[in-house]
């Protein structure tokens, strides 16, 4: 007996509702263990939402009453809602919420004008709470979450065991949940002003750990830090080929190193990764916290690693004059950009520089570097082969978004002195080329052997948003051919090439990213839409992504060593794998951006009154966000559009006014002043200047 059988009598019989009873004799239960097992599944399928309990014991299909389940989120008005898809969501007054707090599970009752109301609490998303210790007149100390969709009270119940003072922030564990949250501070992260206390307060808002427990970090400290004669065994000895590694100026851990040669045919191009699975072993407590943090997250001027920094910047790490262990992707190329034939295979290397982005842009701009002299010609074919491999990505349909980032730069107190676009020139693409072919080489050998792989999905845009997309493109004076299910990553890349060198490029381009899915885990080739690949994994990242260190798991024991016994075990745990990894991955996006919006606020809080030219990025019921050069972006809020009543039209992104007939639109230029910059909320207002009175 299962709960789909239950379910499918309680659904497709003709009564309205059944008791227990009713239910044991429909599916020929006689026995007391039948009759307990019955009531246990009737439990979960009341806990799942897919049946309801009537206040008399009986049992009815949860749509025949308005019940389901969602995740709820709040806003800072206190209304809830549980979206059912990208248009349409339950909407829930505050005084319907009944406890659930943003971003609980629920149960909820709705009606036909999909307003809900919590029925029960399924699942808690906060347990622990970041937040800062304030005083009123009288001196009392308060605690407010940092998070404004928090809006319960707290009551700290240990508040006597510290020495609190105004500005304190700290992380207190929920007891009691209710209108006033009971809770006890578990750890005191500083004030508020202190240096890196603002960060720090972000990551561990968002669950990202600082610290590895002891039991992980004695693990890891036990593992040598030499490579031993034993573990050269089985590799291929790579030592007297140049390799080098090509990063960040600031980058501390190493995953991947290239070699490059001439051939008759072409070109041979080896990525050398990180052999992390070699150190990290399945099942060990340094391979659960790394399943548990699923990547390292990368926040302006620090780094929260997967693995601890004995490994990640130590032994894993291609660190240069050291022999390491890797897993290398041996591909021999064309004078076409095309794959001709390859090998993987475990190796040993010994990286003959450390290369930044930085010093090769230069020798590649002719500049001379007399340290690196005698091995630029190593750097000239690698841009001859990634400048033909790019030629090959873009007629495959991969769309370069060319999308503006920031880089933000901070003194040693962790203060803004600058926001500034961040240049990415060649040796970036360059190195992004290399690292993408190796991915979806592995990617298609692991394909064609029916082998278990993570791979990295990118699925087809949703048609309502890529529909927008179209229509706005349309006004601008583009137009795509055929219908807008055939339109493809081609079409798409031919669309941004056709507005590269126009002023509304910037729009079409985050547009068009907006219009797109998000790329997840995934245990199905389901294939890379932006890149225009039909396999795709990560491979390439295993000190920091917990996705490759499960690819480079799967060559080790299928390829490798073939070791078979475990193969279907290990292929069912892939879609667990890629849950967690998608959600591990969001998560610690998310932090990252809240740390650059807090950065950038703190930036125009020092330039408050100031105007700036900007263009319109973005426009909404409530108003319209401009972006500035530098890629800082604030709200102009209609109410702050004093000369006329505007309205939002949809189709065409746009603010008209109702009297004037003026507009706004995506992509127009406009003067603004910064009036706000709150970093409480991390957000920042302008206001429309009409005359121009200087800019920045």
């Amino acid at each position: 007996m299962e709960k789909e059988q239950i379910l499918k009598v309680i659904k497709e019989n003709k009564k309205e509702a059944y008791d227990i009873k009713d239910l044991a004799l429909l599916l020929n239960m006689t026995t007391t263990s039948e009759f307990v097992k019955l009531n246990k599944l009737l439990n979960q399928l009341v806990d799942e939402c897919l049946i309801f309990q009537t206040a008399k014991n009986k049992f009815v299909p949860a749509e025949t009453v308005k019940i389901a389940k969602g995740i709820i989120r709040i806003n800072a008005r206190g209304v809830g809602y549980v979206d059912l898809s990208e248009d349409e969501s339950i909407v829930f007054d505050p005084k319907d919420l009944h406890g659930a707090m943003h971003l609980d599970e629920v149960s909820y009752r709705y009606d036909d004008s999909h307003h809900g109301k919590v029925v029960k609490i399924i699942h808690r998303n906060y347990k622990y709470v970041i937040g800062t210790f304030s005083a009123n007149r009288k001196g009392t100390l308060f605690f407010d979450a940092d998070d404004r969709k928090i809006l319960s009270r707290f009551k700290i119940l240990n508040q006597k065991k510290y020495h609190l003072v105004d500005g304190l922030k700290a992380q207190v564990e929920i007891v009691s949940y209710g209108d006033m949250i009971q809770a006890n501070i578990v750890s005191i992260i500083g004030h508020k002003n202190d240096p890196g206390v603002d960060i720090k307060s972000i990551l561990m808002s968002f669950d990202v750990d600082y610290e590895f427990s002891q039991e992980v970090l004695q693990e890891a400290n036990a593992i040598n830090q030499v490579v031993s004669e034993q573990e050269y065994q089985g590799r291929r000895d790579l030592r007297d080929i140049y390799t080098c590694t090509i990063d960040g100026d600031d980058a501390k851990d190493f995953d991947d190193a290239i070699s490059i040669s001439k051939s008759e045919s072409g070109y041979n191009l080896k990525v050398s990764i990180a052999d992390v699975s070699h150190y990290v072993k399945e099942h060990s407590l340094m391979d659960k916290e790394a399943f548990k943090r699923g990547n390292s997250t990368y926040v302006l001027d620090r780094v929260v690693p997967m693995l601890p920094h004995v490994l990640s910047n130590g032994i894993c790490s291609l660190n240069p004059n050291v022999d390491r262990l890797a897993i290398t992707c041996d591909m021999d190329l064309d004078e076409q950009g095309n794959v001709t034939n390859y090998q993987l295979y475990p190796s040993v290397i010994n990286s003959n520089h450390r290369m930044t982005y930085h010093q090769v842009n230069q020798l590649l701009d002719g500049i001379e570097i007399q340290e690196y002299e005698d091995s630029k010609h190593h750097f000239i074919l690698m841009q001859e082969l990634a400048s033909i491999i790019q030629r090959v990505r873009k007629n495959e349909g991969a769309i370069d978004f060319d999308k503006q980032e920031a880089e933000i730069v901070l003194d040693n107190k962790g203060k803004v002195l600058d926001v500034h676009l961040r240049i990415r020139k060649g040796a970036e693409r360059m190195i992004e080329s290399f690292m993408i072919l190796a991915n979806e080489t592995v990617a298609t050998h692991l394909r064609w052997l029916e082998y278990p792989c993570l791979y990295r999905v990118h699925e087809l845009p949703k048609e309502a948003k890529l529909r927008q997309f179209v229509s706005f493109v349309n006004i601008l004076g583009y137009k795509f051919k055929g219908h807008i299910t055939n339109i493809d990553s081609v079409s798409l890349q031919q669309c941004l090439e056709f507005f590269k060198e126009k002023e509304e490029y910037p729009v079409v381009s985050t547009l068009m990213l907006r219009s797109m899915t998000k790329a997840r885990y995934d245990a199905l080739p389901l294939g890379h839409y932006g890149l225009g690949l039909e396999n795709y994994c990560h491979f390439t990242s295993p000190i920091r992504r917990y996705a490759d260190l499960i690819v480079h798991r799967s060559l080790r024991k299928y390829c490798f060593t073939q070791d078979f016994h475990d193969l279907e075990a290990f292929r069912l745990k892939m879609e667990e794998y890629g849950q967690q990894t998608s959600s591990c991955e969001r998560k610690s996006a998310d932090a990252e951006f809240a740390v650059v919006d807090l950065k950038k606020c703190e930036y125009m809080k020092q330039h408050l009154g100031q105007v700036f030219k900007g263009v319109i990025s973005s426009i909404t019921k409530f108003g319209m966000y401009v972006e500035l050069p530098n890629t800082i972006e604030g709200l102009v809020h209609v109410k702050d559009l004093n000369d006329d009543h505007y309205s939002y039209v949809e189709s065409s992104l746009m603010l008209i006014g109702q009297r004037t007939n003026k507009t706004y639109k995506l992509g127009q230029q406009v003067m603004v002043k910064c009036v706000s910059a709150n970093l409480e909320t991390r957000t920042i207002d302008f206001v429309l200047v009409e005359k121009r009175r200087g800019n920045k």
